[in-house]
């Protein structure tokens, strides 16, 4: 395994976050809660792809005026794997949801719906803040007991579709663009025993609509694709939108645009330097 990485500060990491795009290559963000050291990664099997990916996160760091000059490091297979290990632990979201590491032993309250999950090289663990946002969303709504059906945009590790799975909602499908991350999603599914049709696809097409939709993507992304994402949503009692992956400065802007196609907030969650929305069709 290869990381390229740059260690910037916070708000510029965002920055960075926010516009990347470049050469297919998927940007992630590093926080050490205890130093608050900040860093902008990117990892790939192929150590020949490691100089355009380097050469992707300079440019995009000149975009916004910084000069940066990422590091390359070359990890054996088994260090890899210690290596996210050991930063994913079990995560109580509430006293009805928790997730835990395929690895780690752990024993529910009473009542309680755990998600095992290896995310592998997937984005989505639970830990990252719009994740958690989502799942308190997902935990919410599965609370007013209506059986519902679920798409799941941008799936990741397939965390958010399994734990609404079961949780009780039905049917659930779910996509991402990535073929790497659907094959570790369905992989998650069949280990939670949860019935989730995964497969490839993209934000830019409307979908089979839904009763619930979740997109955990990015602010940018969720503007320019509102129209799509709309019409996703099915138009049924109880409906409901949520969007996260939204840095909170530019929250206002997603609310709108998706204010012009008819969907009002019900209610937000901040978490660090994110914000996630629960919408309804007004």
């Amino acid at each position: 395994m290869t990381r390229i990485s740059c260690p910037v500060d916070g708000q510029n990491a965002d920055a960075l976050f926010e516009l990347f795009g470049e050469g297919g290559f998927c940007l992630s963000t590093w926080r050490d809660a205890e130093t608050g050291e900040c860093a902008v990664q990117i990892f790939t099997p192929d150590p020949a792809e490691a100089p355009r990916a380097a050469e992707a996160i300079s440019s995009a760091g000149k975009a916004i005026g910084l000069d940066l000059h990422p590091q390359i490091d070359v990890f054996p297979d088994e260090d890899w794997s210690l290596a996210y290990r050991k930063w994913f632990h079990v995560d109580e979201i509430s006293p009805r949801l928790a997730v835990r590491p395929a690895w780690e032993d752990y024993t529910p309250a009473p009542g309680q719906t755990v998600v095992s999950l290896d995310p592998g090289l997937a984005f989505g663990t639970g830990r990252h803040e719009t994740t958690r946002s989502c799942l308190k969303f997902i935990d919410a709504l599965a609370a007013e007991g209506v059986r519902r059906s679920v798409l799941d945009m941008g799936t990741g590790s397939g965390i958010l579709a399994i734990a609404a799975r079961k949780l009780g909602f039905a049917p659930v499908r779910a996509f991402d663009f990535d073929p790497v991350a659907v094959d570790v999603a369905r992989e998650n599914a069949a280990a939670n025993g949860a019935d989730v049709e995964f497969y490839e696809d993209s934000i830019e097409r409307p979908q089979p609509p839904a009763d619930i939709v979740l997109a955990n993507i990015l602010g940018p992304v969720l503007i320019e694709h509102a129209a799509s994402v709309c019409a996703s949503v099915a138009g049924t009692p109880g409906s409901a939108l949520v969007l996260s992956g939204i840095l909170t400065s530019i929250y206002p802007e997603v609310a709108a645009a998706y204010a012009a196609h008819g969907f009002r907030q019900e209610s937000e969650i901040t978490d660090g330097e994110w914000t996630s929305g629960l919408f309804r069709q007004a």
